[in-house]
């Protein structure tokens, strides 16, 4: 289990809220704050706010939009975009005589393919710069329009599109009412996501740095065993 710096800590007992890099950390982030809440005697206590930055992501994308502006398509659930994905992978195994007979199943392609995708989307690159990069860049390119196209006779955007969605609710004001205290903890938000950091603009996000993010405890240290010892 984890363990939380005094930082970290008071942070969530401050009421903010903590993006880690994944849905694994966040559920250890829980774990470690429910163990120190435990530790100093506590029964009962309000569930902090610890989300994971894809989780965070689609978080905001649920938020009510404002007046006189259309709402953000839904996002694809997991499992329904996953299948998308699966299909634009076989139908690219199946158009290439070469690959039929290969080791690459549609399961693993579409694996690979989604999180390259969400990668792009991170770095908010277009599809367009994968032009002339190469067989699995036109194989990237080919199943993301693919998976576009169907998200959207869906009224839905895969989550390689939200990032680019929610910047440009970036460049917005928000209202009073959606300020929300942000820390990023192993997170950061450079380049393609540095937008976001405007997007609850009107109270101050704060970046943890090493000494002070969520981490695991050191290793105990290994004693050397005198040679010739059973």
């Amino acid at each position: 289990m984890i363990t939380l710096s005094e930082d970290i800590f008071r942070a969530i007992e401050a009421g903010e809220t903590l993006v880690v890099p994944s849905r694994q950390r966040a559920a250890a982030v829980r774990l470690a704050y429910a163990a120190r809440r435990r530790s100093q005697g506590d029964l009962v206590w309000k569930s902090p706010r610890v989300h994971s930055l894809g989780g965070w992501l689609q978080r905001l994308s649920q938020s009510p939009a404002r007046d006189g502006e259309a709402p953000l398509p839904r996002v694809l659930p997991a499992h329904e975009e996953w299948i998308l994905w699966r299909k634009a992978s076989a139908a690219i195994l199946d158009g290439d005589e070469a690959l039929r007979d290969s080791a690459l199943t549609a399961d693993s392609l579409a694996d690979s393919l989604q999180s390259a995708a969400e990668l792009l989307g991170h770095w908010r690159i277009p599809d367009t710069a994968l032009s002339g990069r190469g067989v699995e860049a036109s194989w990237l390119q080919s199943a993301l329009r693919g998976v576009r196209s169907a998200a959207s006779a869906l009224g839905a955007m895969p989550r390689a599109d939200l990032p680019a969605a929610l910047c440009a609710c970036a460049a917005r004001p928000p209202r009073q009412a959606e300020a929300e205290r942000v820390r990023l903890a192993g997170v950061t938000l450079d380049r393609g996501l540095a937008p976001l950091g405007g997007l609850h603009g009107s109270v101050p996000w704060r970046r943890s740095v090493s000494a002070s993010r969520a981490h695991p405890p050191s290793p105990p240290a290994r004693t050397r065993r005198p040679s010739g010892a059973p």
